[in-house]
């Protein structure tokens, strides 16, 4: 590119040529050899031979540039996301281990994230074995119907047997759990 606009500054007339096209044209020749002398040879006559075809090029360095910037820009923020995605499943593995495979994200809405609201409600397996089933169940009850998401029973039931056996290695009395875990949920909303 810095050849280019070196050219292009200087007011000389350059034409950018696919290279898949200029390998087909050297491949027509009788004289085969690969040799810088050559191959300027090869150029200079698809040059002459297809000069009416040929077109100036116009640097489009604005949209080349902002382009460039909105790629490097969404790595970078998906990036992020792919590490706050991690970090909020190695904290879920350490205060709620196994509701990932409960709670699976299937909507088409990727603002609406069923785990991450269930964890900003149910923060640690603590919060929900210190009610009995049935108070659960209700509570998760109620949590569904506000977030929009189907009431299911069974899943309640599931979730609150898995709080009863999981075995959390972060206690929730910790004061800067709480602040990690719904951190972590913040960060992905």
């Amino acid at each position: 590119m810095q050849l280019l606009t070196y050219l292009k500054n200087h007011g000389i007339f350059v034409a950018v040529i696919n290279p898949l096209i200029m390998k087909k044209y050297s491949a027509i020749g009788l004289r085969k050899g690969k040799t810088d002398k050559l191959d300027s040879i090869k150029i200079a006559n698809y040059g002459i031979d297809n000069w009416f075809k040929l077109t100036d090029y116009e640097a489009t360095d604005e949209v080349y540039s902002e382009l460039k910037l909105l790629g490097r820009q969404y790595s970078h923020y998906i990036a992020m996301r792919i590490e706050s995605k991690l970090v909020l499943s190695n904290l879920l593995d350490r205060t709620m281990p196994g509701i990932k495979n409960l709670l699976k994200n299937r909507s088409d809405k990727p603002e609406k994230d069923k785990l991450n609201d269930f964890v900003k409600e149910y923060w640690h397996y603590d919060n929900i074995t210190k009610k009995n089933e049935k108070q659960f169940i209700n509570s998760y009850f109620k949590w569904a119907k506000n977030k929009g998401y189907h009431q299911s029973e069974t899943k309640a039931k599931q979730i609150y047997a898995l709080a009863q056996e999981g075995i959390p290695t972060l206690s929730s009395s910790t004061p800067s759990t709480k602040m990690l875990v719904l951190e972590a949920v913040r960060v992905l909303s």
